[in-house]
This record gives structure tokens, sequence and C-alpha cells, in this order.
């Protein structure tokens, strides 16, 4: 029993050090941001990057003030209002960003987000490569080329819902472990993950 406890202790002390480790590597890739996180927003191609500063500030304020539904607003194409359900709203991430919105403001949260879903993407391909081939130098390698390949490095210029690869990588692990499995918790985490794409994709 205490062999399994210390084998669990160990497991999660390397994935822990494997996210510092992202989290480090998405600092210096998105490096100076840090030192103006809440007043200078990551990327050069402005209206995209408006458009999710935008969404930063609407997930926060139809859900926290509005107490609305997000994918519905009143505030563009006024009076009549548009949906948002075909929109990149990135409504996981701005749900997680809602503490730095309310803090720091929407051009944190949207800081924020560019640096989490690099650190998040990095760590979702070390879980899915240690999954298939259960080496951790491998999979630290992998979660290296998966979170932080070019294409990724390129949409910090605005498109930061294209850098939350993540859920992409979660919902295979868990498609995996479901299937290999059988286990309820890892077919409601394939429910999950897949139900945020539409969110992150859409536009």
């Amino acid at each position: 029993m205490w062999r399994a406890i210390s084998k669990g202790v160990r497991a999660r002390t390397k994935h822990l050090i494997v996210l510092g480790l992202y989290t480090l590597l998405s600092v210096v890739a998105t490096w100076p941001v840090v030192l103006s996180f809440s007043t200078s927003a990551l990327g050069e191609l402005y209206t995209d990057r408006a458009q999710n500063i935008w969404n930063a500030w609407w997930v926060k304020f139809s859900l926290l003030d509005l107490y609305a539904n997000p994918f519905e607003t009143r505030h563009l194409l006024y009076p009549g209002g548009t949906d948002l359900y075909f929109h990149a709203l990135n409504l996981p991430s701005g749900i997680i960003s809602l503490p730095i919105s309310l803090g720091f403001g929407p051009v944190a949260a949207y800081n924020f987000t560019a640096l989490l879903g690099l650190t998040l993407s990095g760590y979702a391909g070390f879980r899915l490569v240690l999954y298939l081939r259960g080496d951790y130098r491998v999979a630290l390698l992998g979660g290296l080329i998966i979170g932080f390949n070019p294409l990724s490095l390129w949409m910090l210029r605005g498109q930061i819902n294209i850098v939350n690869l993540q859920w992409f990588l979660l919902a295979i692990e868990f498609y995996l472990r479901a299937w290999s499995s059988r286990k309820r918790s890892d077919a409601i985490a394939v429910s999950y993950t897949t139900l945020t794409l539409p969110t992150i994709c859409s536009g």
C-alpha cells in the first residue's frame, strides 16, 4: 500500500516539474509580455487580438455582471444583437481566466490565456505521449514539440484560440483511455473536452 502511495507521489511530482518547465518556456516564448502583463497585449495582428481581448471581457461581463448566456449578446449589432454560437469565443479559457480578468482586466486575461495555452498544450502533449509510450523523456520531448510548435508560436500574434491545443490532445488521450479501460470517468472527460472544441474553433 505504502509503495503504491509513494509511487503515486513520485509520478505527481514529475508531472508538476513538467508543468513548471513548460510554464517557464511559455514565459520565455512570450517575453517580455510578463513585464507589462495588464497593459500591453501580446501579438501584432490587431483585429484578432482585439477580438480575443473582447472575448475575455465579454465572458466575464456576461457571466458575472449580466448573469446571462455568453453565447448571446446585444452589445454587437445593437439593438437587435446577435448570437455567438459560431464565434470563436474560447469559453473554457475565458472561464479559467476569470480571476485574472476580475483582478487585472481583459488585457491581462488575454495574455494569461496565451501563456496558459502554451503551457497546457505542452503538458497535454506530454500526457498523451506518456500514455502511448510510457517513457518520461520521450514524453517531455513530445510535449515540447507539440505545445511549442511553429504554428502555435505564430498564432501568438493574435489568434490565441488556436494556441489552446490542450483540449484536442486531452480529448484524444481520454478517448484512448476510455476505449481501453471502459471507465466512466474517462468517458466523461472525453465528453467534456470534446464539447469545448466548437467554442475554440468556430468562426
